[in-house]
């Protein structure tokens, strides 16, 4: 942790005699504040799997850094906004997006041109 140290001086002044002093140290600590947003690193933006795939395929990994100084402030977690009804998950330490069904092109869940409907 950064710190600084500072010294002190008190004096006193009598009217009629020598001066005193005393001297006493302080440290001052600069602690970490969470004021930097996490941001990601570059990667894949366009993943392709094959259809017909195993439960548990991976289909990319994110990967994100804090430039936080302390650990609490610059640990990152992981979470899918949108899961398509649960077919994505993401390790949320990791960043694996994987999947938890088989997907299979033909199946209802595609509407033509291969969106997710």
């Amino acid at each position: 942790i950064p710190a600084f140290f500072i010294d002190i001086i008190c004096t006193d002044k009598p009217l009629y005699d020598s001066s005193l002093e005393s001297i006493y140290s302080i440290q001052i600590s600069l602690i970490d504040i969470n004021d930097c947003s996490p941001r990601f690193i570059e990667f894949e933006k366009d993943n392709y799997i094959m259809e017909n795939n195993r439960i548990g395929t991976v289909v990319t990994t994110v990967r994100a850094v804090d430039d936080d100084s302390t650990e609490e402030y610059s640990r990152i977690s992981y979470r899918l906004v949108n899961t398509y009804n649960g077919l994505f998950k993401i390790d949320s330490v990791r960043g694996i997006i994987s999947l938890t069904h088989s997907i299979d092109r033909e199946h209802k869940m595609f509407e033509k041109g291969g969106k997710i409907v």
